[in-house]
């Protein structure tokens, strides 16, 4: 059995250091660097779920929703290397949340078959609803916490198994994907989740407030596929997986602590059409992940919107090319 295991680990780490894409399926730009005026948008919400057990047997789902965060910027990439300045908007869909907090944050960095990602958000403030039901009928309502802050703190690694695929090629446009493609994937990560702020608790008897924080710290692992059409130089891409959360929950009320260890499903799904060429390249993307967390006798489901538009073009660089080797 331990030699069986040498070998596999031996044969990975070959497949690793060996892995070369499929030149009749995707080119390596080279001595090139893009620049690209960004348009993004982002956007989270977050579902509680209780059931409260009294004669009407009432189930209370609370939907709090950040404000549409609107984003316009510069991006810079280079080989492996991606850089995006962007400034946040003075808008918003609602307007008591107009002058409230928000950051986000989505970067990567490849090695040949792998592809790794940092993410960060941060947003004060959230709408909230309110449904309450009841066996026979059900009520709504609607306010405004300022105080609720959302913070979010995660890295995911990306391993496409297939040489004819490229992601760098399919979502951030610096190499080409010349040819349609299809591969398995396998994806593993760590994220931190932490929300905090004043919060409706219901039981048989009463609905109160109190001040609440979440802390998540979460490991995930899972797989899925991802596939591109290709035709001349426009492409339509997609990916997605499902996998499996090991959660450390802790909930704290007012003076009182709890912590849960769970297993939970988390997904996501992201997607790109575009133009892409050895100049000019426009594309526009999307991406949604939900993870859930069970707080007993709560469930929660984060859900994460993103999507981008871009249009840029790639210049040619001596200079930068002699660092290329470096990266």
């Amino acid at each position: 059995m331990k030699n069986i295991l040498q070998i596999f680990v031996l044969l990975f780490i070959s497949n690793i250091a060996l892995a070369q894409f499929d030149s009749t399926y995707v080119h390596i730009t080279r001595k090139k660097f893009v620049i690209t005026p960004i348009f993004e948008f982002y956007k989270s919400r977050y579902r509680i779920k209780t059931v409260v057990n009294d004669n009407n047997y009432k189930q209370i789902e609370q939907t709090y929703s950040s404000k549409n965060n609107i984003y316009l910027g510069l991006g810079v990439s280079f080989y492996r290397i991606g850089i995006t300045v962007a400034y946040l908007l003075p808008y918003s869909n609602v307007p008591e949340l107009k002058n409230t907090k928000s950051f986000s944050f989505m970067g990567g960095y490849s090695v040949k078959k792998f592809y790794g990602e940092f993410r960060y958000r941060s947003y004060s403030g959230f709408e909230k609803d309110v449904y309450t039901y009841t066996e026979d009928s059900v009520s709504s309502d609607y306010t405004i916490n300022k105080d609720i802050k959302f913070q979010q703190l995660g890295a995911l690694v990306y391993y496409f198994s297939s040489k004819k695929y490229n992601y760098d090629a399919n979502y951030k446009n610096y190499n080409i994907q010349k040819k349609s493609a299809i591969t398995p994937l396998f994806i593993g990560g760590v994220n931190y989740f932490d929300i905090n702020g004043k919060f409706d608790i219901s039981d048989s008897i009463q609905t109160k407030t109190v001040d609440r924080e979440i802390q998540v710290f979460s490991i995930k692992t899972g797989g899925g596929i991802a596939a591109t059409l290709v035709y001349h130089k426009f492409y339509v891409t997609a990916l997605s997986y499902i996998g499996a959360s090991i959660n450390n929950n802790k909930i704290t009320n007012s003076n009182t602590s709890e912590t849960y260890n769970k297993v939970y499903p988390s997904f996501e799904f992201r997607t790109a059409i575009g133009y892409n060429s050895n100049g000019v390249i426009a594309s526009f993307a999307f991406t949604y992940d939900n993870d859930l967390i069970y707080l007993n006798p709560s469930k929660i489901g984060i859900n994460n919107f993103y999507m981008s538009v871009k249009l840029g073009y790639k210049f040619n660089s001596k200079y930068l090319g002699k660092a290329q080797k470096y990266l």
